[in-house]
């Protein structure tokens, strides 16, 4: 009986240390509702096992979808800023006539002209507009059911002494069906993805590829007619 006790004592430890251990890792965090969500956790009528869970299950989600979406609302922000400039800057360089600069005006046209296109390509390549939208909707929708369920209203309203413990099961089955549609969202049509995703690669080459050959062939232009002006001065001096 002694050792059944010790048993428990020590299993009743460990557990209470997970949990503390749960909610000062989410003290921490760089999301601010999460930050939140470790102040309610501590507060409500739930029992420690079902505590443990919401941490390593439904937060852990929250934070990794935070993370995520802070990522690429970055690379959105910065291709669409990319793509916007170089749209607007490549025609107002090719308006630029100079005969003494020609060589460095080309150059730069040429390169915010790819700059755009890469940039622009790449953004379609990795569907980064789409997953920016899909994280950030799906992170709203997952706060939106916590904050719901730690205030017992929306779905999770009841009327039971118990009530977060009473809602526990049906919270933890809403989580998982936005999961579930997040995860089916981003990995949908995979092969067809894998198909689309080559003939992306296939287009972006092409692109370089007539980039390449333009220079190539205005450098040659530009070198004949050089020549040719060294010839002519050549002829006149004699």
């Amino acid at each position: 009986m002694e050792n059944f006790d010790h048993f428990l004592e020590i299993k009743v430890n460990r557990r209470n240390e997970i949990l503390q251990n749960g909610i000062d890792r989410l003290r921490r965090s760089s999301s601010e509702v999460c930050r939140k969500f470790a102040d309610c956790l501590e507060l409500i009528d739930l029992t420690p096992y079902r505590k443990i869970i919401i941490i390593d299950r439904f937060l852990f989600v929250l934070e990794r979808l935070h993370g995520r979406s802070r990522i690429y609302t970055m690379l959105n922000s910065l291709g669409s800023v990319l793509v916007s400039v170089g749209s607007l800057l490549t025609p107002a360089l090719l308006s630029i006539k100079s005969d003494e600069n020609e060589r460095a005006v080309f150059y730069v046209t040429w390169s915010c002209a790819l700059a755009t296109a890469l940039s622009s390509s790449l953004m379609q390549l990795f569907q980064v507009t789409k997953k920016y939208i899909l994280f950030m909707k799906t992170m709203e929708r997952l706060q939106s059911e916590g904050f719901q369920f730690f205030e017992l209203a929306g779905n999770y309203k009841t009327d039971a002494p118990n009530g977060h413990n009473a809602m526990f099961t049906s919270f933890c089955t809403h989580v998982e069906e936005i999961h579930t549609e997040e995860v089916s969202s981003e990995y949908k049509n995979g092969h067809s993805d894998n198909k689309d995703t080559d003939h992306r690669i296939q287009s972006i080459l092409g692109r370089v590829q007539a980039h390449s050959a333009v220079i190539e062939a205005q450098l040659d232009a530009l070198g004949s007619s050089s020549d040719e002006e060294i010839e002519t001065k050549a002829a006149v001096g004699s």
